[in-house]
């Protein structure tokens, strides 16, 4: 993962990208997102990864993590189950707590509510 992380950041730094949102679903894509989140971080790109498994990724050692208290595995920046209007406000929330995370320094994996 060190690589790809390392290619990533070389691509997002000669876009002028500086700061990341990673939204991940299930065990497997929150292994991979924690693990591309650390190695973004490790190249100076702040990277919010949003997740309803906060102690998968901060057992990778993903340091801004944003937990999906929906908890749905399928839809991080979703809630499916509530209407077209108050699933926007949701999921403004969650943007709202990923930029937030972004522009928190941060020193040890920590969880961000939304």
């Amino acid at each position: 993962m060190q690589e790809i992380g390392q290619a990533w950041a070389d691509e997002l730094k000669k876009g002028g990208v500086t700061g990341v949102i990673l939204p991940a679903t299930w065990g497997t894509g929150t292994r991979s997102g924690a693990a591309l989140a650390k190695e973004l971080e490790r190249e100076k790109i702040p990277t919010a990864l949003i997740t309803c498994l906060p102690d998968v990724a901060k057992d990778i050692g993903a340091n801004r993590i944003v937990n999906n208290k929906a908890g749905h595995f399928h839809h991080p920046f979703g809630e499916p189950n509530m209407t077209k209007e108050a699933e926007e406000v949701w999921r403004l929330g969650a943007v709202r707590a990923a930029l937030e995370a972004l522009k928190t320094p941060v020193k040890v994996p920590t969880v961000f509510e939304y």
